[in-house]
């Protein structure tokens, strides 16, 4: 009977270790299940984050197409002036060539 008594204690012994061991477990369980809350929850937050940065690229993204827009208009705006300014110059130099003529035709009248 001694034996069956020592068998049974040493038993219980086993079960409370396993008891121990599996409360651990538990433990661990749940600590796990809480981090990977924590980490679901940042991860939103990137997401979250993610498409304000999307967002933020798209505007500025599309206020770059309106400036390369209008730096197209300006630039052909500016190549029309300087067409305009050329043929002024052009003009300017045929109006002062017929003036030097119209002098010159006049001082022979002159006496």
């Amino acid at each position: 009977m001694t034996t069956g008594s020592a068998e049974v204690q040493t038993g219980l012994g086993v079960v409370a270790e396993a008891g121990e061991a599996f409360a651990a477990i538990s433990t661990q369980i749940e600590q796990v299940l809480l981090q990977t809350q924590q980490i679901s929850s940042a991860i939103g937050g990137l997401a979250d984050s993610s498409q304000t940065i999307v967002a933020a690229v798209r505007h500025i993204e599309a206020g770059s197409e309106r400036i390369a827009g209008q730096t197209e208009t300006v630039s052909a705006a500016t190549e029309e002036q300087l067409a305009s300014m050329q043929e002024i110059a052009s003009s300017s130099q045929s109006l002062a060539k017929l003036a030097q003529e119209l002098r010159d035709n006049v001082n022979k009248f002159t006496v």
